[in-house]
């Protein structure tokens, strides 16, 4: 059995490859349960790099080198950085809890038409934490019945292991919570949306019974078609109709050296990708001249795991002895010049290995993919891939579509799925992927309340202004009148 697994390994159909799709059991707030494991899902926060100066980049960066080597060490991680767009209609609604007086309708409207005219689009950052392996609860399953075996009984997984997970789920949590991402479990709705919306289907998102998602309300989540093509996927919709284009790419060459701010933060400039789409002239003679340059807004989702400390400077120095075995070799020879490439090798696995016995730095296996997304047609798609592909380039970063292996690549971004491609990895310090700022961006406001602007920064978002947020908060609150009175 082994040697047929190598063999299919080698020949790039066998292994993870080949594995099952998730089967998804329960969802419930902060966890997604399968049949096969359970993971713990945070929506993370945004900063505002920005505007900070280089001592506070510095010491947030610190921070989340520390997080990722004390907290996530040794356990298989997701992180998801996703796009939604700003739905204006939405704050017509907000508007009528927080105005009442004077004509705030007409100015309520005006909002809601500019938001729809700039068309800005939300991202989310949520990261998975697989936090317990299920064996043997599969065989369990099915001798409760026939009718939680085939998942439409009110839960599939009992209340007692639910209150287990929820407890380790939350655990987590507080850690990650003071991290410089300020963690929170993701509500069973925000899951819900991100399983769904792979189908591309208008459904509303299912009620959650008693804060759980099951059987065949989480059966209606994934009921859609892919079709998998050797460059892209199509997405069809409930009437047979192509609903979406999708392709994955995967990012399989880094520069040696990455610089922050620049070509390090490869996460943070998702934000900053734009393209031209293809028009004819008929569109281009009713089109605003805004709308000739628009966002690509890929994608990311990156499995990674961060090596334990032990486990990461055995690599290390193993790969220190190795490239000075290669030194000594090519000494003996006749050329006697064993190369600089040699020589850099061994002194930067010297340098990083000293590092990593008094700092917070250890390993991290990443394996980051890039998903484009057109709801127009397939030329548009490819379009956007260029676009991605091209800006990338520009800072020494090769990005590829995933070729043949678009399905075992989309599987690969789903939460609750595994590893399926892993030649197509890095292994680096957490520093490179800390560095990449996912989190980073423009954020600027409160979390609630008026809108009374837009960022103009590296990511997108609306500036929300509430006066009376401090009081909330438990911060004072101090009120300024400027102007001569009736005035202004």
């Amino acid at each position: 059995m082994k040697i047929a697994q190598r063999i299919g390994t080698f020949l790039g159909v066998g292994g993870d490859r080949s594995a099952a799709p998730p089967q998804y059991v329960a969802l419930a707030d902060g966890l997604c349960v399968t049949d096969s494991h359970a993971e713990a899902w945070y929506v993370l926060a945004s900063s505002n790099t920005d505007l900070m100066s280089t001592v506070a980049r510095d010491g947030e960066l610190d921070q989340a080198d520390s997080a990722l080597a004390r907290t996530l060490a040794g356990y298989e991680c997701h992180l998801r950085v996703l796009w939604s767009p700003l739905h204006a209609e939405d704050y017509a609604a907000e508007a009528e809890e927080m105005f009442t007086a004077g004509n705030w309708r007409a100015w309520a409207d005006l909002r809601v038409q500019r938001l729809d005219q700039i068309g800005l689009d939300s991202r989310h950052l949520l990261l998975g934490v697989r936090i317990t392996d299920r064996t043997g609860q599969a065989a369990k399953l099915s001798r409760r019945g026939v009718q939680e075996g085939l998942g439409i009984a009110s839960s599939a997984v009992s209340s007692k292991e639910l209150a287990k997970l929820d407890a380790t789920m939350r655990r987590l949590g507080r850690r990650l919570e003071s991290s410089p991402w300020k963690a929170q479990p993701a509500s069973v709705e925000m899951l819900a949306w991100m399983i769904s919306r792979e189908q591309h289907r208008a459904a509303p998102l299912p009620a959650a019974n008693a804060g759980i998602i099951s059987g065949a309300k989480l059966a209606a989540l994934t009921r859609g078609r892919i079709l998998p093509f050797p460059d892209h996927l199509r997405v069809v919709d409930a009437t047979g109709d192509v609903s979406a284009w999708v392709s994955v790419l995967s990012m399989s060459g880094f520069p040696a050296v990455m610089e922050s701010p620049g070509s390090g933060e490869w996460l943070r400039i998702l934000s900053e990708i734009n393209y031209v789409p293809d028009l004819d002239e008929e569109e281009l003679a009713n089109v605003d001249a805004s709308a000739l340059i628009l966002p690509v807004s890929p994608e990311a989702s990156v499995r990674f795991k961060v090596l334990p400390k032990r486990e990461a400077l055995k690599k290390v120095d193993d790969a220190r002895k190795l490239a000075k075995e290669q030194r000594r070799s090519a000494a003996k020879n006749s050329a006697e010049e064993p190369g600089l490439d040699i020589e850099s090798t061994e002194s930067a696995m010297a340098e990083l290995k000293l590092a990593m016995g008094r700092e917070d730095v250890t390993l991290v296996e990443d394996h980051p993919r890039l998903v484009v997304t057109s709801t127009k047609s397939l030329d548009d798609l490819r379009a956007r891939v260029d676009a991605v592909v091209s800006h990338y380039g520009g800072f020494g970063i090769e990005v590829t579509v995933g070729d043949e292996e678009q399905r075992e690549l989309w599987l690969e971004t789903q939460p609750g799925d595994q590893l399926r491609v892993p030649d197509l990895g890095h292994t680096r310090d957490v520093t490179a992927l800390s560095g990449s700022w996912f989190w980073g961006g423009a954020r600027v406001g409160d979390d609630s309340g008026p809108i009374v602007g837009y960022l103009t920064g590296s990511t997108p978002g609306v500036f929300r202004n509430d006066v009376t947020a401090g009081s909330d908060r438990g911060d004072a609150t101090t009120t300024a009148y400027i102007g001569r009175g009736g005035g202004g």
